[in-house]
């Protein structure tokens, strides 16, 4: 019988000592920082991993030491409001790493109670979220940014219908009209959209327009350096490109096979650098001023030239319409 009781007992403190390493482990080797404090919030224990973040133990003073200044009094704010009333603590602050790096943490804690319901311990985890919050902060200002671009987008939208509408032409001309200006900019939102927003270079934005013009893409050709304008910039761009091109189609170089155009551009050297592209049409039919001004014209000679804070110059030369587009360089370009 004692033999017996000697075995059991032994069993049970085999077992005791396995839960312990079992749990320890699970504390040590979790890539979270687990810890433990005192009913009055007073750490007692924290997981190694603390200590392989941030050099300190995180007891007493050290664990204010490793956060960031700016977070150092929200955070004893936070936790003393939890210690204060027994509400679960979850806040998102800042350590500082071994490496001196700043990274945001997210640390949270509930309370085990006694039978009296009174606080016995806090038990509290501390996870790296760094990416995540990054992420997230990415994802807020792209959806302002986004929000920015459909205002922008109605506007433009909104100023193409009415200066469309405000012309001459007959009902069914000026609805092809609007749906070709809006095929064009939807054009260009596809090429940036391919880009992430992060620019496109001049000879895209060009391609893309003029290639949608029943195919007179191939009559154009394109000449410049590498030059990646703004997302704003290439919309206005586009624009231009695509009312030069519809102009050309219907009465310039385009409408015959033999006709060509060469777009060109380049940085003019100054004070403050001008991009300046130009465009010249030849071999199409002879070319004479426009007894009105339309849309084209006044979107080329004044919404152009303000959208790009620069200067815009059309001539109606006898061998084919020349226009001239220059603006200060910062003000287009990544």
């Amino acid at each position: 019988m004692a033999l017996t009781d000697v075995t059991e007992r032994a069993r049970a403190q085999a077992q005791l000592r396995e839960a312990e390493e079992d749990y320890r482990h699970a504390a040590e080797l979790n890539p979270q920082v687990a810890w433990t404090a005192l009913p009055d919030g007073q750490l007692d224990r924290v997981a190694a991993r603390w200590m392989e973040w941030t050099g300190t133990t995180g007891l007493g003073s050290s664990y204010a030491d490793a956060l960031h200044p700016d977070d150092v009094q929200r955070t004893f704010e936070v936790w003393g409001r939890s210690v204060a009333t027994g509400e679960p603590y979850d806040i998102v602050h800042r350590v500082r790493r071994t490496s001196g790096e700043h990274r945001w943490i997210r640390s949270r804690a509930y309370p085990r109670r006694d039978a009296r319901g009174e606080i016995v311990r806090w038990y509290g985890t501390t996870e790296d979220i760094h990416e995540q919050t990054l992420a997230e902060e990415h994802l807020k200002l792209m959806v302002l940014e986004l929000n920015h671009r459909v205002k922008n987008n109605l506007a433009t939208v909104q100023a193409i219908a009415v200066q469309t509408l405000r012309g001459t032409e007959a009902p069914e001309a000026a609805r092809e009209a609007f749906l070709q200006r809006i095929t064009a900019l939807a054009a260009a939102h596809d090429i940036l959209t391919r880009e992430q927003w992060d620019g496109v270079g001049v000879a895209d934005i060009a391609r893309g327009v003029l290639q949608a013009l029943d195919g007179a893409g191939a009559q154009v050709r394109l000449e410049g350096p590498e030059v990646r304008l703004t997302p704003k910039a290439a919309l206005a761009l586009s624009m231009a490109f695509h009312e030069l091109g519809t102009n050309a189609l219907k009465y310039g170089a385009l409408s015959r096979p033999e006709g060509q155009v060469r777009l060109g551009w380049s940085i003019a050297p100054a004070a403050s650098p001008i991009l300046e592209l130009r465009w010249a049409e030849s071999g199409g039919p002879a070319v004479l001023p426009p007894e009105r001004r339309g849309f084209g014209s006044r979107l080329l000679e004044r919404g152009l030239a303000a959208e790009l804070s620069g200067e815009v110059t059309v001539g109606y030369e006898p061998d084919g319409v020349r226009c001239t587009i220059r603006t200060p360089l910062e003000s287009a370009t990544l």
